[in-house]
């Protein structure tokens, strides 16, 4: 009966052991460089400074992004985007839209434009536009107001 009690028991620290502890509010979808994203965006439009300040190097680099891209399926549903990795664990995008430079909301429903963390310039950065026809990385404005999309690098 000891002996049974003891495998049971390394097997549960064996399992332990092996199992992530993956932050809450966070999604490991499987991709080769480990990064977990965020479930949802942080409430709220915000411009370049803004996100890097508050959020720092929690934002995603252009790499991280590019990884999501291509090796997550994407579904569009009509109002955002459902990401599924290679585990099969998803997240989903909701066409926020984005604010212009004197803060006037543009997209909202047709598309989600989220920063990255990597600056273009001294008046770019860089950011990702997720709608129905493009799924990219371009350089818009630091001034506009966008969404922020978090994530943890192992």
């Amino acid at each position: 009966m000891k002996k049974i009690i003891s495998i049971i028991a390394m097997i549960i620290v064996s399992i332990s052991m092996s199992a992530k502890d993956i932050p809450v509010g966070y999604v490991d979808l499987g991709l080769p460089s480990g990064t977990y994203w965020k479930a949802v965006d942080e409430p709220g439009y915000y411009t370049y400074p803004s996100a890097r300040y508050y959020y720092g190097e929690a934002l995603p680099n252009r790499a991280q992004v590019k990884e999501l891209l291509y090796n997550c399926t994407w579904k569009w549903t009509g109002k955002g985007y459902r990401v599924t990795g290679p585990n099969q664990n998803s997240i989903y995008f909701r066409f926020e839209g984005y604010k212009d430079c004197d803060e006037d909301l543009h997209k909202e429903g047709s598309a989600a434009v989220l920063w990255t963390l990597d600056n273009a310039g001294s008046n770019y950065a860089y950011v990702y536009v997720l709608s129905d026809n493009q799924r990219q990385i371009l350089e818009e404005s630091n001034c506009w107001g966008c969404s922020v999309r978090l994530v943890i690098s192992e």
